[in-house]
């Protein structure tokens, strides 16, 4: 009976996880995030479908072979192709972007495919919600209340991720194997890959920390221009200090630093004894200052 259990345990598991959702959500970026620990410098649409595989750890010393099918966005249009990518999924994640309406919008299409596809199946797949480019956490226009509202709606695990950044993914991935797997990640492994960054914020001098709110505020506008100051958008003052904050994360995402196999990490400007920690919460997306 042992020997027999033994052998079950070398049998190796894979899981089937599909990446749906419209264009320019950052599917392949968190593909390859989790897959290759690197983030896509240039952006190039996905024809049809990409592959990515990685094994992980889970608890219990069990070992999951994760392939990831990253479906381009332009599947929408035939819904029997994304059928056939779909089939065999072990979970679906549907992905938008937090600064792009449109995406959230155009999600009830993909839900109601990838519904459909579930209920051919005899076990249902494990859906989730990813709202993804929490990294630009000053731009988003998708509220979090939303987010939820369509999850619990749809019956769909809610997360959010930033793929630039690294922030979540490796948890979301490991989650969602173990749901499909009906197993459970103790909290040490669900805080574990919270991505912490560290920015100079001087605290102890106003006119010091009133400047450079006022430089974090014209980098976060939309308007804003790093080498013309004179042609920011709007005014610093409009601008919260949990704002500016979040445009440190925002700029300082293009210097992550790799995390091992977890692929968190976390980016370290220049410190000094008056720098803040400012770290992400995974769960309401938004930066804290400590």
């Amino acid at each position: 009976m042992a020997e027999s259990e033994a052998e079950e345990d070398d049998v190796e598991r894979a899981l089937k996880i599909v990446i749906v959702g419209d264009s320019n959500t950052g599917k392949t970026g968190l593909a390859q995030r989790f897959a290759q620990h690197t983030f896509p410098q240039k952006y190039i649409q996905t024809v049809g479908v990409d592959f990515y595989s990685r094994r992980i750890q889970l608890p219990n010393n069990i070992s999951v072979l994760l392939q990831i099918w990253d479906v381009g966005g332009h599947n929408i249009s035939s819904p029997k192709m994304l059928n056939t990518y779909i089939f065999g999924a072990h979970a679906v994640l549907l992905v938008y972007d937090v600064t792009n309406t449109q995406t959230f919008e155009n999600l009830s299409d993909w839900i109601q495919i990838a519904k459909k596809a579930s209920r051919q199946l005899e076990k249902p797949f494990f859906m989730a919600l990813v709202g993804n480019k929490t990294d630009m956490e000053h731009r988003r226009v998708v509220r979090i209340e939303r987010h939820n509202k369509i999850a619990e709606q749809h019956a769909l695990e809610p997360y959010y991720v930033s793929a630039k950044t690294a922030d979540s993914v490796e948890l979301m991935f490991k989650t969602v194997a173990a749901e499909v797997l009906g197993l459970r990640l103790s909290k040490a492994e669900q805080e574990w890959n919270i991505t912490v960054v560290q920015a100079q914020i001087p605290s102890t001098d106003p006119k010091h920390l009133q400047a450079q709110h006022s430089r974090l505020a014209n980098n976060a506008s939309p308007g804003g221009n790093q080498q013309n100051p004179g042609q920011a958008g709007p005014s610093a003052s409009n601008l919260s200090l949990k704002e500016a904050a979040n445009a440190v994360v925002a700029n300082a995402g293009n210097e992550t630093l790799p995390g091992g196999t977890g692929g968190g990490g976390s980016i370290s400007p220049k410190s000094t004894p008056n720098s803040k920690r400012i770290v992400l919460n995974r769960n309401s997306a938004v930066c804290s200052i400590q």
